[in-house]
């Protein structure tokens, strides 16, 4: 298929889902307040980091190879739900060890195995309709399972049912991808004579794994510091619900990263090279103009979307604005050097920007609060884009400047995908 016409269908079809993500979190934030979503999402991001560690990042070489054919339908989906049943009973059993020191009572464990293995399978599953270009199946039911909650809340169902259906919701995103695996692609026909063997998919998984863990913490680790530093979950919630924010900066490029890494594993590397500074300035120039839309209005918007307990992300928001844009026009480049196996330079480039944000963290929470986990934050990402644009320039030999200065060239793009 077409470069441009798989774009187009990624971000539209992912559009959808994560907006659907959007809109869950807002009605979360609004009946929950401040103090009680930063407990939340102080959760959410331990699960999430026992989840990066049990995947060992497989489904990226499970999607790598599938997108070269060289993995059968069934042999992704059963080593998938496979490995997933077994990293959530090795995650238990390693709560149960730590005394449940983690979670807020043991009642709460079986939810976690909901969270868990169904994150797992969204992971996976994701990652294997990505590589085969099909983008409606995974991202309309996720849409619909996240509207279904969102209408429960506004039923105004009681806390426990709240928590039984958030957790919940991700085994059936992650149960109802399987299935639809395994229905829509069965005559699927693969060159299992070039099957990987499990040391070799192993070694790819491992790299990978060891990058997505840097930039986890790069993302993630400001929580824990500001949760230990600051000791409010009022201040805690509103920093998280600016990182939540930011992502939603992140869409477009990540739906549009994960068309670059199908279409470069799959053997366009010379095409794809093309096209990556042009994405890189399309993303900038929507993202700069979207930033700049929310510093001007963001001080009385977000307490108008998220509630008045979120009065303190306008500070925060405004000194991660340098960090969203250039994480944000990174993208399309750390897809690039997945999908052609040069992943070393992602992992070199998170690393220095995770060794800016534990010592920043350390020296300006005490002192500036959030907004200096904020400031710091933006420090870290600008590093590692710079990092990665300068491996980039090196290799190809092109103008670092174009990748944010706009042509003709990108206005017609833009304006071929509305039209189409």
């Amino acid at each position: 298929m077409q470069l441009s016409k798989l774009l187009y269908q990624g971000v539209f079809w992912r559009g959808i889902s994560l907006a659907s993500v959007f809109i869950l979190n807002l009605v979360i934030s609004r009946v929950l307040g401040a103090e009680a979503f930063g407990e939340l999402f102080l959760l959410i991001n331990f699960l999430s980091l026992a989840l990066l560690v049990s995947s060992l990042s497989l489904e990226s070489a499970l999607g790598y190879y599938t997108a070269r054919q060289q993995l059968s339908v069934k042999t992704a989906a059963y080593f998938s739900i496979g490995w997933s049943a077994i990293a959530t009973a090795l995650i238990v059993v390693f709560m149960l060890l730590t005394d449940n020191q983690f979670l807020p009572g043991r009642d709460f464990l079986w939810l976690c195995v909901l969270y868990l293995s169904g994150n797992l399978l969204v992971s996976f599953f994701s990652a294997l309709f990505t590589a085969r270009q099909s983008y409606i199946i995974p991202n309309v039911w996720i849409a619909l399972v996240n509207l279904g909650l969102c209408a429960l809340l506004l039923f105004g169902i009681d806390e426990l049912i709240f928590f039984i259906g958030f957790f919940a919701s991700f085994f059936l995103q992650g149960a109802g991808m399987a299935i639809a695996w395994l229905l829509n692609f069965k005559n699927d026909v693969a060159r299992e004579d070039k099957a990987p063997s499990f040391k070799t998919i192993m070694r790819y998984s491992l790299l990978v794994f060891v990058s997505n863990l840097i930039f986890f913490l790069v993302y993630r680790v400001d929580y824990w510091f500001v949760n230990y530093f600051i000791e409010s979950n009022a201040a805690l919630g509103n920093y998280i619900q600016v990182s939540k924010l930011v992502q939603i900066f992140f869409i477009i490029p990540s739906i549009l990263a994960a068309t670059v890494f199908s279409y470069t594993a799959a053997g366009n590397q010379e095409l794809m090279k093309e096209r990556i500074q042009q994405l890189s300035r399309i993303i900038f120039m929507v993202v700069l103009m979207a930033c700049g839309a929310l510093a001007i209005t963001g001080k009385w918007l977000f307490p108008f979307l998220f509630g008045n307990s979120f009065s303190g992300m306008y500070i925060p928001f405004l000194c991660l604005i340098p960090g969203i844009i250039a994480i944000a026009t990174l993208y399309p480049y750390t897809a690039f050097y997945a999908g052609t196996d040069k992943v070393k330079h992602n992992i070199t480039g998170a690393l220095l920007a995770l060794i800016i944000i534990l010592i920043g963290d350390v020296l300006l929470i005490p002192v500036a609060g959030i907004a200096g986990a904020a400031a710091v934050s933006s420090a870290g990402y600008i590093t590692y884009e710079w990092y990665i644009l300068w491996q980039f320039k090196k290799a190809f030999r092109l103008k670092v400047s174009d990748s944010f200065f706009i042509k003709r060239e990108d206005y017609n793009l833009v304006a071929r995908y509305f039209k189409s």
